[in-house]
Order: structure tokens, then C-alpha cells, then sequence
């Protein structure tokens, strides 16, 4: 009896010494918001997590990972590097984009550089899948999560409100308040226009946050008198519903002749709150009109044209000098 009973005994103890699972310190974990960016900063990307227990923190070298509408894996939206260090219940770690991290400034327990899939898709914590947000049009398995919550829209932070497993209840769009692990906030919004004071170019004036970038698609048709009807993409999710155009109107024929923008060129309107102009004017035959746009508010004043693709330099970008521009 004495030998057997010694080997039991052994037993017992190496059981009882057995360390007590690591999946425990960051099994007790929520996805408490995403944040697909905003229309002038779509890559401005976040997902924070909150504990819901303490000492939640060995988080290193798990991935937040993404999947499409359809329930396709894509590429994770980012790993851990390393572990965080503040283990109190309730507190936050914040994996985010570089230009996140710039929009709102704040530092991010870690930057990453993927992306979320947007309107639609599905994320996950972890390969044991400690929870998971289903949201937009997602018809995969979301498991035990229960109905997608609604769609991504930029400018806007899905955010978690309670936690009952299932997301359509649990989670609603509301304005962005990244939090990290060392309990920094990002910063405030005292105009309300969905940008950060941090990054906004006019942080009192809700209709204007950035300067305006370059204006594309533009495109023209004849209608039935012959007129040209012209018109281009609105900045005004880029930049601000603020923004003006200036258009400037040009004989094609002319300025190949002069290889520049400098002569033959005509201001066809300032200041425009439109995104489309009719321009009825007679053109020669066999000849064509050149139009540029640019925007401008009250952060700046956008170019004529440095768009991709074109020559270098860009001989539209003489307009840009006061000196050149008809509509100045």
C-alpha cells in the first residue's frame, strides 16, 4: 500500500503546482469601440479593448482580427507587440494606425498598420475569439455574438454601451474618445464636427476642419443646346462643408501653344458654392476648352492641379501663385 500510495501523492502535488493558465490575463476582454476614420482621414483607424476583470494585461502577440461582409478572413488588423502594463479592471488598450495616433494625439499601446473593413465586416480579439463585433451588412457566423450591430460611418466610433453578447444591442455609433492604457484621452472636439481640436485647422468653426486637398472627377457633358455642363467631387466631407471653388477657363488650342497656364485663361467663377457649372460659351472649331478647379476655406486655399500622373512639373501649378491666378 505504502508504494502505491506515494505515486498518488506525487501526483496530486505536481497537479496542484501546475501554474494556472496564462490565457486567464487577457481571456477577460471586450472590444469597447472601433473607429473606422474620418472622411478627410480614412486611415485614422482604432480598436480599443477593455478589461473586464483585473490583470488583464498579457495581450502580446495576440491579433485583432478582421473578416469581410461575408464572413471571409482578411488580414489581421494588427498584433500586440508586447504586453501593458496597467491591469486595472475597466481600463483600456488602444491599437491604432499612425495616422490615428496623429489625428487625435495620443500614443497607442500599439500602431499597426491594416485596416478595417469598411462599411461592413467583422472583428475578432484573439485566435480563442475572447469577443467579437459583427456590424454593418455581415451575413458570416458571428457565433455566439448574435446580430451584427449597425454599419461603420466615418467620423464616427462604434461603441460598446453594454455587454449582453449580442452586438446589435450592445453597441452604437457615437463621437470618437480613444482611451489608452495609461488612461490618456484623445483629444477634445469643442466644435462638435467629428475632428479633434489636436488636428483640426479651425477648432471653434464646426463646418471647417482641414484644408482642402486637390479636387478630382471632374468631367463634362454637352447637353441638348450645346452647353457644357461641368462638374467635379465635393470636398466637403474632406474639408468641410464651408468650401469654396474658383474655376478657370482656358482655350486648349492656346494652351498648348504656350505650354503654360500664364495666358489665355479666364476666371469662370469664384467663390462657388456649387459643385457643377454650366459654360455655354463658343468654342472654335476643332478646338477645346481646358477647366480647373480648386478649393479653398478658411484654412487655405487648395492647387489647381499636382494630381498623379501628371507632368513635372505640373504646368497647372502656375495658377497656384497669386500673381498668375485670374480668379485671385
Amino acid at each position: 500500500m505504502r508504494k502505491l500510495a506515494l505515486p498518488f501523492f506525487c501526483f496530486v502535488l505536481i497537479v496542484l503546482a501546475t501554474p494556472f493558465p496564462t490565457h486567464a490575463f487577457f481571456h477577460f476582454m471586450v472590444i469597447d469601440e472601433i473607429y473606422p476614420g474620418h472622411p478627410g482621414a480614412p486611415d485614422a483607424q482604432y480598436v480599443m479593448l477593455r478589461m473586464t476583470s483585473g490583470g488583464q494585461t498579457l495581450v502580446g502577440d495576440h491579433s485583432i482580427t478582421s473578416f469581410s461582409a461575408d464572413g471571409t478572413p482578411q488580414p489581421v488588423f494588427g498584433t500586440f507587440g508586447g504586453d501593458v502594463l496597467n491591469g486595472t479592471s475597466g481600463s483600456r488598450i488602444l491599437m491604432a494606425t499612425q495616422e490615428a495616433v496623429d489625428l487625435f494625439g495620443i500614443s497607442a499601446d500599439h500602431v499597426t498598420t491594416g485596416r478595417l473593413e469598411f462599411p461592413s465586416g467583422r472583428i475578432c480579439f484573439s485566435s480563442e475569439t475572447i469577443d467579437c463585433v459583427a456590424y454593418g451588412d455581415f451575413t458570416g457566423n458571428n457565433g455566439i455574438y448574435g446580430p451584427s450591430a449597425v454599419a461603420l460611418e466615418r467620423g464616427l466610433s462604434l461603441h460598446r454601451t453594454q455587454d449582453s453578447q449580442n452586438n446589435a444591442a450592445d453597441l452604437e455609433l457615437r463621437a470618437a474618445v480613444p482611451i489608452n492604457n495609461a488612461g490618456s484621452v484623445g483629444g477634445a472636439d469643442d466644435d462638435g464636427d467629428r475632428v479633434p481640436d489636436f488636428a483640426d485647422c479651425a477648432p471653434s468653426d464646426p463646418l471647417t476642419w482641414f484644408a482642402p486637398p486637390e479636387v478630382v472627377g471632374v468631367s463634362g457633358i454637352l447637353d441638348a443646346a450645346g452647353a457644357a455642363l461641368v462638374s467635379w467631387d465635393s470636398l466637403a466631407e474632406q474639408a468641410g462643408p464651408s468650401i469654396l471653388y474658383d474655376l478657370v477657363l482656358g482655350s486648349t488650342s492656346s494652351l498648348q501653344a504656350t505650354e503654360g497656364f500664364l495666358e489665355g485663361v479666364v476666371c469662370g467663377g469664384k467663390d462657388l458654392l456649387v459643385t457643377s457649372v454650366s459654360d455655354s460659351a463658343p468654342v472654335t472649331q476643332g478646338d477645346s476648352r481646358t477647366i480647373v478647379i480648386r478649393g479653398k476655406n478658411g484654412c487655405g486655399v487648395g492647387t489647381y492641379g499636382r494630381g498623379a500622373g501628371t507632368l513635372d512639373p505640373d504646368p497647372r501649378s502656375l495658377l497656384d501663385d497669386p500673381l498668375n491666378d485670374p480668379c485671385r
